[in-house]
């Protein structure tokens, strides 16, 4: 849900961050077409993409974390649960019809209005250095990312950093590796 969230955000239509419409309705239109059993998934697929290819383009740095560059066995999950989506194994544990009709005031109202952070996690966010797309976070102990709880405080703070972006302005949020 993080991920798709972000990556709906955003979209051309949104907040411009990346060059993209798949969590549009004309996204959903060529997304039927193409794949007509699995067009939601495709959308948030391809989304999901186009941030994570931004994300690259913007951190170079293949060892710093993001919310689309997580550490290997969190990506491997991730990857796990995504084969088990195509497969029909598993269903898609949020709305994507939600998350097409999103419209924000700001990215923090985004966040959260689908209670995936909370006013105190945003409150903790460091405002970026003023020339800088980048928001250091601090450092995270990787071993701990195997923990649920720890896991889920990670993605948190990674989402309360996108509050810091704007309108044709990402600020990407990273962790570094402790």
């Amino acid at each position: 849900m993080a991920r798709a969230l972000i990556a709906r955000v955003g979209e051309r239509d949104l907040f411009a961050w990346w060059d993209d419409n798949a969590m549009t309705t004309a996204g959903r239109f060529v997304m039927e077409r193409l794949f007509p059993r699995t067009a939601a998934l495709a959308q948030v697929e391809v989304a999901i993409e186009a941030a994570a290819s931004r994300h690259r383009t913007n951190i170079l740095q293949p060892t710093r974390m993001t919310l689309f560059r997580l550490p290997g066995g969190v990506e491997a999950a991730i990857t796990r649960r995504l084969f088990a989506l195509k497969r029909g194994n598993a269903s898609l544990p949020f709305d994507v019809d939600a998350l097409m009709s999103v419209k924000p005031s700001s990215v923090a109202d985004v966040l959260l209005q689908h209670k995936v952070v909370e006013q105190a996690d945003l409150d903790a966010t460091p405002s970026p250095p003023a020339s800088g797309h980048i928001l250091e976070l601090g450092s995270v102990a990787v071993p701990d990312l195997t923990k649920p709880d720890e896991l889920d405080g990670v993605v948190r703070r990674l989402l309360a950093g996108y509050a810091r972006s704007s309108k044709a302005n990402l600020v990407v949020p990273v962790l570094d590796p402790a």
